[in-house]
């Protein structure tokens, strides 16, 4: 399901009625609830970057090739531990709803915020276990 909302481009609010199965009605409800934010974020920052797992997937290719030249103990296994956390984000940042309303070759854009918050989590929680491990 993928939304696109136009006609209104000095509106700062809209009215959406939804009609239909109480099943159906309940996932569109939910989907705009997800989506808003991100709405609301595009419009704050006016930056968007590709999304998916693509940019994920070249962060833990390139912090697992540091680690795996890091000869200190320490400073791999946070490097290890990091490229973990990226990766439990990426599977679950990355919706494969979202994938499956593209067509082939089209990019689903975010907001720039919710990279660098899911890499910001993903620190977190390295440090976090990093800390519980030693």
């Amino acid at each position: 399901m993928f939304g696109i909302l136009s006609g209104c481009p000095k509106g700062k609010a809209t009215t959406i009625v939804l009609c239909g199965e109480d099943k159906l009605v309940e996932e569109a409800k939910e989907y705009f609830l997800d989506m808003i934010p991100g709405v609301r974020a595009e419009m704050k920052e006016n930056a968007l970057v590709a999304g998916g797992s693509a940019l994920y997937d070249k962060i833990i290719k390139y912090v697992c090739s540091e680690a795996n030249r890091e000869e200190d103990a320490n400073s791999k296994l946070i490097m290890e531990t990091f490229a973990e956390a990226i990766r439990a984000l990426s599977v679950k940042y990355t919706s494969q709803e979202n994938a499956g309303a593209l067509g082939e070759g089209d990019t689903l854009w975010e907001p720039s915020s919710v990279k660098s918050s899911a890499i910001y989590l993903a620190v977190h929680a390295a440090c976090h276990r990093f800390s519980s491990l030693k």
